[in-house]
């Protein structure tokens, strides 16, 4: 079954029995005639041949879930008993999205890189949870670090940290005026002083007029930035659309808009001087939905490598349970 899996997999892939085969070693006919086996065995078809590129039946896109199971479970057991060889070696994928994998992940894992030398570290940068997801599922990706929840619920999760959501205003808008008893400084974020309960918070409302930058669609802080705004009766005035939280951080700073960053984007972006023309102030939210925490997921497996379970015992360690 695993071998007629794979071989329907190849081809579903290249959408050619030609270079399905090619990839998989072995001749044309010898692929096609296993694979009629294959379909003479179920009493159907999986390929429609009748379309260039080959593509699936309803049948054939079917199969394809049970065969990409039955190859994560091939997967998940020869990572098993390879690290058997050696609970200190082994290897781990981490996929998640492009600001963790630059700025967060690379501090967090140095010092177990240095406890666990000769665990093998990869990184996969990912901005779409259905493509962690998937990853995960496939066995492709040992722990996918996120923000949002959604879809991740039939995995076991990690606590990592908590994040604290806040405005970032242009300095130079007039609405700064109005509101400098709320105000936070570039200092005060460092520093931590709106993750403390006494810190003046501000509502949403006063800035439901004023243009915002957004992050797009199927990022976490899109969907929270919609609530948000909801929960003042209002829907964002989008004026651009951007892919990071650095990028709309700094389009703040030359005044094109306000956005939501996490509280941690400070720590990664140049600190502006005191002559420094493009200053942005910050604002802490009235919204309870501003507090989020970041969480790995993984594979909910009875067989957990070595590897896997050195990673989980240090982020328990160092990180605690959450909440």
């Amino acid at each position: 079954m695993l071998r007629e899996a794979k071989y329907v997999n190849a081809v579903y892939k290249s959408g050619s029995f030609s270079k399905a085969a090619a990839s998989m070693f072995i001749s044309q006919p010898s692929l096609s005639a296993t694979i009629r086996r294959l379909e003479n065995e179920l009493g159907t078809t999986l390929f429609d041949r009748s379309t260039n590129p080959i593509t699936l039946t309803d049948a054939g896109r079917q199969y394809i879930l049970y065969a990409e199971k039955y190859m994560a479970l091939e997967n998940e057991a020869q990572n098993y008993f390879e690290s058997l060889k050696n609970s200190d070696q082994g290897h781990l994928n981490f996929t998640t999205t492009s600001f963790y994998c630059c700025y967060s992940l690379p501090i967090y894992l140095n010092p177990f890189r240095s406890q666990y030398p000769h665990i093998n570290i990869n990184l996969s940068e990912n901005t779409i949870s259905e493509e962690m997801i998937k990853s995960l599922r496939l066995g492709h990706t040992d722990f996918a670090l996120s923000s949002n929840p959604a879809g991740f619920e039939e995995f076991k999760k990690l606590f990592f940290l908590k994040e604290q959501l806040i405005l970032a205003i242009p300095g130079s808008w007039e609405i700064n005026e109005t509101l400098k008893e709320f105000q936070l400084s570039f200092e005060d974020i460092l520093d931590g002083r709106q993750r403390s309960y006494t810190c003046p918070r501000v509502s949403l409302e006063y800035f439901k007029d004023l243009p915002f930058l957004s992050l797009r669609e199927g990022n976490d802080l899109y969907s929270r930035s919609l609530e948000l705004f909801d929960h003042v009766g209002s829907v964002p005035k989008v004026y651009m659309y951007l892919d990071q939280i650095p990028t709309a951080y700094h389009l703040v700073s030359y005044g094109y808009g306000f956005t939501l960053i996490r509280d941690t984007t400070l720590h990664v972006v140049p600190q502006p001087s005191e002559n420094d023309k493009n200053q942005v102030v910050f604002y802490k939210i009235d919204d309870d939905l501003a507090i989020r925490n970041i969480n790995f997921y993984y594979q909910n497996s009875l067989t957990i490598t070595p590897a896997q379970e050195a990673f989980i015992k240090y982020t328990r360690y160092h990180c605690g349970r959450g909440e």
